[in-house]
Parts: structure tokens; sequence; C-alpha cells
């Protein structure tokens, strides 16, 4: 286990998050919020410091989880890292996100504009997070596929 890695990648997964999130969630796609029904986001403006702590903190446990998963089944992946992230993108998006969703829009009063909006958003944020972990945290290869 790669440990200065893993909390590298971690720390490089928790920034492009936020960052992505503030872009696309807090600027430039502001309007899909606006779907009925209107009123279930916060309004992060009036967020307090406590919350932006806690919510930075849960993407940076996040990158560690992702990553160490990544540390154990990322051999089975061919290609090289480009490839590799790819695919661990898409895997990420299929076994957390898409389940998610589904459960969200089913239970929750969210417009199914939103639903289609965080689907496509996470695809992307979960590619390019995908490729920055098997870019930061190189596998080696194991004896028994050299």
């Amino acid at each position: 286990m790669q440990y200065g890695r893993l909390f590298l990648s971690a720390l490089v997964v928790a920034l492009f998050s936020f960052f992505f999130g503030w872009l696309t969630c807090g600027w430039l796609f502001t309007w899909v919020y606006s779907f009925p029904p209107a009123g279930i986001i916060r309004d992060m403006a009036n967020a307090s410091s406590a919350f932006w702590v806690v919510l930075n903190l849960g993407n940076f446990v996040t990158g560690i989880i992702y990553t160490f998963i990544y540390s154990k089944i990322g051999y089975v992946i061919g290609g090289g890292a480009l490839r590799k992230g790819l695919m661990y993108g898409v895997l990420i998006w299929f076994v957390s996100l898409i389940p998610g969703m589904f459960y969200m829009y089913m239970t929750t009063n969210i417009g199914w504009q939103l639903s289609v909006y965080w689907l496509v958003r996470g695809m992307v944020e979960l590619l390019v997070i995908g490729c920055l972990i098997a870019w930061i945290y190189p596998l080696e290869e194991c004896e028994c596929c050299k």
C-alpha cells in the first residue's frame, strides 16, 4: 500500500470534487435547481463554515475510499492509466451513483430533470476522478501478471 499516494490522491479528489461542484452546481447550472419542486436545495451563500469543513472532509474520506478500492481491484482492469481510470470511473458510477439516484428519485420529491442532471454530472465527475486516481496511484504488476 502506497500511503503517501493514497492520501495525495484523496486530497486531489477532494479538491477536484469541491471545485467541480462549485463550477457546475454553484455557477454554470444553477438554473436546473429551479425546476419543480423548488426550494429543496440549501442556500449555499449562507452556509456556515462548519458546513464547508464537513463537506470537504467528506470529499477527502470519499477519495480515500475510492483510492483504496482502486488499489485492490485496479489490477483486473486492463490497459494504461487512462483506460484504467475511465473504466474505474464508470464502475464507481454504476455501483454508487445510479442506485443512489434511483432510490433518491423514487423516495424524495425531486424532479426528473434534476435526477438526470445529477446522473450526467456525476458521470463526468467520476470519470475524471477515476483518471486522477489511476494517474496518481500507479499499480505495480503483481508477480502472477509478469
